[in-house]
């Protein structure tokens, strides 16, 4: 009894009114240059001190709520996101907000700071970045590779990248270019 996790696809179906009332609602679509940052209205509480839920399987891009909840699925902001498509999604248990790839140019540097991980050594500036996160659009990867809090050694070289901006946030800078004649003399923070 009750709104229902699973739903119905595009078709016909002979349903019973009587039984169940059927809303109809637009797809979620995620333009080219965009993503589609998932808010969870259920699920399992968030570790504490986590500002995002952890990452799961089987749930396909939060396409399947019954098998995000049973899979362990939390409550509240996704550190997985949705890319440019189209998604069926139940809009009573995911909301989702729309917000610009970072779209780094020619010329540019994209400057990375973490909001979740690891806490930050005191004595550092800048935090060393694990590997294996795709230029920080894995988020989860991330973590489990003991990502830290703060600003990262690694920056983000003229591209497009499709990064969670509730965990990184990234400033964008010109590249500092040394003319004919000239040098460039480095300080290290």
């Amino acid at each position: 009894r009750g709104k229902q996790l699973r739903f119905l696809t595009n078709g016909t179906f002979k349903i019973n009114p009587y039984l169940f009332k059927v809303t109809k609602i637009k797809k979620t679509v995620i333009q080219e240059g965009k993503i589609g940052v998932v808010t969870a209205m259920d699920g399992a509480a968030l570790e504490a001190g986590r500002l995002l839920a952890q990452s799961i399987d089987g749930h396909s891009y939060f396409q399947r709520a019954d098998a995000f909840l049973k899979g362990g699925g939390q409550k509240g902001p996704q550190i997985d996101f949705l890319r440019p498509g189209t998604y069926n999604l139940n809009t009573e248990v995911f909301k989702v907000e729309i917000h610009d790839a970072i779209q780094i140019r020619e010329n540019e540097i994209g400057i990375v700071e973490a909001r979740d991980g690891l806490p930050m050594d005191s004595s550092d500036v800048v935090v060393k970045t694990p590997e294996g996160h795709n230029n920080f659009q894995d988020g989860q990867a991330f973590l489990t590779n003991e990502g830290h809090r703060g600003p990262q050694e690694k920056i983000l070289t003229p591209g497009t990248y499709y990064i969670n901006p509730y965990l990184f946030s990234v400033s964008i800078r010109e590249q500092i270019k040394v003319a004919r004649g000239e040098v460039a003399v480095l300080i290290s923070n």
